[in-house]
């Protein structure tokens, strides 16, 4: 059987191999002539591809989820193009990321609007995922912390004596991690629609109770929720 360590070192091969980024597509060369076609059409999917294809060509292209599809497939694994439909239809475990660890291989998603797994990667080991990102960037390395859940593929083995604790938020003391300065919003449920129940400047300090996904419940003069990805813990 092959492994979760087999699935990383591939991808890391790819990412070394500098891999594009082209919307619908799992692993083909991208060509001059494939360009053409993609830029005569008005779709508005292939908006990027339109404006960034050209520098992938000469290049072996996939999406998100075509990258994962790709890999599978070099392994005799059948998983469907979509990252929805591989965490619903191609995993024997799932579960989000926070207070878990992790085996190398893992699949990694991203999380939104409570149902929708938009992005999904391969978690490479120690705190590094390798993603198809998009059109601009192409197949790159990221940090695990900005992914919200996981997942194990069905017909490939893990090995449960190698999980690795991931950096991740957890319940206790945090502070407010914002880019810029900025502030983040407090919501009355783990939504975006939700009431806004104030803003927490950049450094604020609150309580996590606890933290399911992109989302985490907090204390600051009452309960709520701010999205995980803007708390940090603090040390002691």
């Amino acid at each position: 059987m092959y492994t979760g360590e087999d699935m990383a070192r591939l991808a890391k091969e790819i990412l070394s191999k500098k891999w594009g980024y082209i919307f619908g597509r799992a692993g083909i060369k991208w060509t001059a002539e494939m360009q053409a076609a993609i830029d005569k059409t008005t779709e508005s999917k292939y908006e990027t591809a339109r404006k960034y294809g050209k520098r992938w060509i000469g290049h072996y292209v996939a999406d998100c989820s075509g990258l994962v599809k790709y890999i599978c497939r070099q392994f005799k694994i059948t998983v469907p193009h979509g990252s929805n439909s591989m965490w619903r239809d191609s995993l024997f475990e799932k579960g989000t990321i926070a207070g878990n660890s992790l085996p190398v291989g893992a699949l990694v998603f991203k999380l939104r609007n409570e149902s929708d797994f938009y992005h999904v990667g391969i978690y490479v080991g120690s705190g590094c995922v390798v993603e198809a990102q998009g059109t601009q960037t192409g197949v790159v390395q990221s940090s695990i912390k900005t992914w919200t859940h996981y997942g194990l593929v069905r017909g490939i083995g893990y090995s449960e004596g190698k999980r690795e604790e991931v950096p991740g938020l957890k319940p206790g003391k945090a502070y407010v991690d914002v880019p810029n300065d900025g502030t983040v919003n407090i919501r009355k449920r783990a939504t975006t629609n939700s009431t806004n129940l104030g803003t927490l400047r950049e450094g604020a300090e609150c309580e996590v109770i606890a933290v399911d996904g992109e989302w985490a419940e907090v204390r600051y003069l009452a309960r709520g929720y701010i999205m995980s990805r803007f708390l940090r813990n603090k040390e002691g």
